[in-house]
């Protein structure tokens, strides 16, 4: 048999392949057991409508604050515990505005009617701080 020295060994696409699949394989249970665990368990809890409702609420805490509550001094307010209805009445406004009136408009145009009835529960549940409920 011949040895295969360094200069002889010219990796291809199929073993670089097999050997990422392999080590896949062998590393993938070890890092879930070990990295993933208690994020899993977390997730585990939260049902996925309620992980959906976040994770489209997070392209509102740019402008509106974490989870609704906009920051003291803010000219933006916040939309935490604002009642489902009127955030619903005040997104399909701003969907039927002139295309350009504002970001809102923009964003609102890109959700659909699912989606903002999400943020409606989601946002109407976080609790408000500092934000005024008869400001909504």
């Amino acid at each position: 048999m011949n040895k295969l020295n360094k200069s002889q060994f010219k990796p291809t696409a199929e073993t670089i392949g097999f050997f990422i699949r392999t080590l896949t394989v062998l590393i993938a249970p070890l890092v879930q057991t070990t990295v993933f665990s208690a994020p899993s368990q977390e997730l585990a809890k939260i049902s996925a409508n309620e992980l959906n409702q976040q994770t489209n609420a997070a392209m509102c805490a740019q402008c509106h604050g974490t989870n609704g509550v906009s920051e003291p001094g803010s000219s933006i307010a916040g939309i935490a515990g604002m009642p489902s209805p009127r955030f619903i009445q005040r997104m399909n406004d701003y969907a039927l505005s002139p295309p350009n009136a504002s970001v809102m408009a923009r964003l609102a145009r890109g959700l659909t009617q699912e989606q903002i009835e999400g943020l409606a529960i989601y946002f109407e549940k976080q609790p408000s701080h500092s934000v005024l409920k008869n400001q909504l």
